[in-house]
């Protein structure tokens, strides 16, 4: 017969699996619905980690390779108990007392039975944690999961079998609810955007372009449009390292939302065609920005890409670079949206630049040249796909 301390320790080691999702460094908070009895569980640092890809930045947006396994983290999962007279002041308790109790499921479970002996206080509560699988990123709800086994703090160390890993088998948003007993609303403890490249299929992102400056001295002036990775972390999206950028396109529309992701997204888009795509690392302009800003910098002439003037869209593809203008390729570059392959931790900055002597042409569609308009709305577009 399993002891009942025992037992409960399982039920609620397998509660822990499903409250660890959220952003780092947050500390998710949820009654526990026995009066005041129970205060917590806390869950500090909850996250979602790419097995074998720890190191990865917590994005709030995923593109991993089919096959990937995600799995459900945290640093601590407390929850405090008040069982008798005595005034628990948890923020101050070093140790449990017989009355206040301060239970960390994270800490060794070889002695958890002698640090919380009356744990058992919580059995029987309706402690129904949920993860809910929006196929396709929207409702109607598709996929619903109940308790798993496993601690998202543990490996496969003091007889736990370690955090719950799950293989996303497509597009989908992953919301971790817990719903702590049946008169309390859902706490939302994570939710994460997941897009899986599967082999040979590849999908399409957005982002919006700035106007960075105008180089004057060119005849027709020569604008330049930028897309900054954000220097701070999280950033916005995070790519294992098996995937790349293939192909580039620059677009007009109608700024709009993605439906389905909630993602910018340019409506009725329309292809344009500039003079080429450079890629800089760490780039800082001046304020103003100045033509120098990318003249000069030592990147200029190593990290670019220049168009085929006889296509509408330029046909640029970083695993197939023209060097140069005219129609030379033969350059690869093994780069996502956020970095190159090169230096995962450095951000890059995308400039696309408009000059009518080396092939750009706003609307390739008339045969003669057309300047970017005052206030044209412009994103960059990259084709992700998983590497050969």
């Amino acid at each position: 017969m399993v002891h009942k301390t025992a037992a409960l320790r399982l039920y609620i080691l397998s509660l822990v699996t499903l409250l660890s999702a959220s952003s780092a460094c947050n500390v998710i908070k949820v009654d526990c619905g026995v009066g005041d009895g129970c205060t917590g569980p806390e869950v500090s640092n909850p996250r979602f980690e790419v097995v074998n890809h720890e190191d990865m930045s917590q994005s709030p947006t995923l593109w991993i390779t089919s096959g990937k396994e995600l799995a459900a983290r945290w640093d601590a999962y407390t929850i405090f108990l008040h069982l008798g007279d005595e005034l628990c002041e948890f923020e101050n308790l070093t140790e449990s007392t017989s009355d206040c109790q301060v239970c960390d499921l994270c800490a060794d479970l070889n002695t958890l039975d002698d640090r919380c002996p009356r744990l058992q206080f919580l059995s029987g509560n309706d402690l129904g944690p949920r993860v809910i699988t929006f196929d396709g990123f929207m409702p109607p709800e598709r996929f619903v999961t109940n308790t798993h086994p496993g601690s998202g703090c543990f490996s496969t160390i003091f007889g736990s079998p370690g955090p719950f890993r799950f293989v996303p088998t497509g597009n989908a948003t992953y919301q971790m609810l817990s719903t702590i007993h049946s008169t309390s609303p859902d706490t939302i403890l994570a939710e994460k955007k997941v897009f899986v490249i599967e082999a040979g299929v590849a999908q399409a992102t957005q982002y919006r372009l700035e106007h960075l400056l105008t180089d004057v001295a060119s005849n027709p002036p020569t604008p330049f449009f930028k897309w900054t990775v954000q220097n701070s972390s999280p950033w916005e999206d995070g790519f294992t390292p098996d995937l790349r950028v293939t192909r580039i396109r620059i677009l007009t529309g109608r700024p709009g939302t993605d439906p389905l992701t909630g993602r910018f997204k340019l409506e009725d888009p329309t292809p344009v065609r500039p003079s080429r795509v450079v890629f800089f690392n760490n780039f800082v302009a001046s304020d103003p920005p100045s033509p120098g800003d990318i003249y000069a910098n030592p990147e200029e002439a190593s990290q670019r890409c220049y168009v085929n003037p006889n296509t509408p869209d330029g046909d640029i593809n970083l695993t197939n670079c023209r060097a140069a203008a005219g129609n030379s390729n033969g350059v690869l570059y093994d780069a996502t949206p956020n970095t190159l392959k090169t230096s995962l931790t450095v951000p890059l900055t995308w400039l696309v630049e408009f000059k009518q002597a080396e092939g750009a042409d706003f609307n390739p569609s008339t045969p003669v040249f057309d300047p970017v308009p005052a206030g044209a709305s412009l994103a960059i577009e990259f084709t992700i796909e998983k590497i050969p």
